[in-house]
């Protein structure tokens, strides 16, 4: 699948910052949008959860 418009699929605010947050999130938006790259910063937990959940992760 081709995103055509670049849209914001999710936005997640935590005060926490660690994996187990991130892949609960990107989960959810599997659900509901299906496969898609993720786009983040350099933080290292977003690149773990991408990996776990096999999506691309980009920063």
């Amino acid at each position: 699948m081709v995103l055509h418009s670049r849209r914001i699929l999710g936005m997640w605010l935590s005060w926490t910052r660690n994996q187990l947050v991130v892949e609960r999130f990107l989960r959810e938006l599997v659900k509901r949008f299906g496969r898609h790259p993720v786009y983040a910063d350099g933080g290292s937990h977003y690149l773990a959860a991408c990996k776990n959940l096999g999506l691309e992760h980009r920063v």
